[in-house]
């Protein structure tokens, strides 16, 4: 659905684009310029059927007004993990200096009253890119493309035995949910894998891991262990929301997730999570609740659920 809406809003800035793109020839010796921008980017650009640099330009520009749009509709993690990663992910690495005119554009428009008045400002973005900078910027997305996969484990990917560990926070709210927490995660634990070991967060910290399959349990701000990992995962969880390819309003969430391991990519990473400490709590109720890549939900009853995919090299939600 976020993904829809974003596309229904650009709609409103596609008056505006339809005068950058009708006028695009009358800036051909600009463009010209800088064509060798073209060039870092000539392979993937065409994977995309974008074979020109005066097409590639006009994708930017699109692409970088519905991830800014995006952010102001439904917040900057929707926008950062839904759209802008994902676009720069598939090497429309320019997209950066486009946000930043458009940021301008929208402070000005006293002196900008039409998109068309700006275009000649906005093109001036590609001006003092440099080797460097296009370093730097394939760099990030070689970041933005990990793991480096064939495919990304689901929550029941990982070894019934002695060398996966149960990570249990320590840090949770008070004494009574931290007791609860616990007693769950001894419980589940001897219900589906006996032989794990549990160890807190704080031990985790200090352990190598890399052999080891990890299942972890408890809040982000309760988990120090899960504090420090779970911005690897496409699915972000805020006080008042969750965010898959969604937005789900609300504070009472839990979330059942996957991904591979930080130490390892060939180790699964599962988290078992809420917005609550509380809600940590009867996973064992649900049947479908690992096999998905995620899954959301109220007193065990589903409220979201989907798979990771990997289009252009970019690990995303599923359509």
């Amino acid at each position: 659905m976020g993904k829809v809406l974003a596309k229904h809003f650009s709609k409103a800035f596609r008056s505006s684009l339809k005068a950058f793109l009708s006028q695009i020839d009358r800036f051909t010796d600009k463009l010209n310029q800088v064509d060798f921008l073209y060039l870092p980017i000539e392979q993937s650009m065409k994977s995309q059927g974008y074979w020109q640099w005066g097409v590639t330009v006009n994708e930017h520009v699109v692409r970088a007004a519905v991830t800014r749009i995006a952010a102001q509709f439904y917040g900057n993690a929707f926008g950062f993990t839904n759209f802008y990663k994902q676009e720069f992910g598939k090497r429309f690495i320019y997209i950066d200096v486009i946000i930043d005119k458009l940021a301008y554009y929208e402070k000005h428009r006293e002196q900008y009253p039409t998109f068309k008045s700006f275009v000649p400002i906005l093109l001036t973005a590609f001006e003092g890119i440099n080797k460097d900078t296009i370093y730097r910027l394939q760099e990030k997305v070689e970041e933005f493309r990990k793991p480096e996969v064939a495919k990304i484990p689901k929550p029941y990917d990982f070894a019934r035995d002695s060398t996966t560990y149960f990570i249990l926070g320590t840090h949770e709210a008070n004494e009574d949910v931290q007791a609860s927490l616990k007693a769950f995660v001894i419980k589940y634990r001897n219900m589906i894998s006996s032989n794990s070991v549990i160890i807190t967060d704080e031990e985790a910290l200090k352990m190598p891991l890399a052999n080891s399959d990890l299942v972890i349990f408890g809040t982000q701000e309760g988990n120090i262990f899960l504090k420090k990992y779970i911005d690897r995962m496409p699915v972000k969880i805020l006080k008042d929301r969750v965010l898959t390819d969604k937005v789900l309003m609300g504070n009472d969430y839990q979330v059942v997730t996957s991904w591979v391991s930080p130490f390892n990519a060939k180790k699964a990473m599962v988290i078992y999570t809420a917005q609550k400490t509380e809600n940590i709590n009867n996973f064992d109720f649900s049947p479908v609740k690992d096999q998905y890549h995620y899954w959301v939900a109220k007193n065990t009853i589903t409220i979201d659920k989907g798979d990771y995919s990997k289009y252009f090299q970019m690990w995303m939600f599923s359509f």
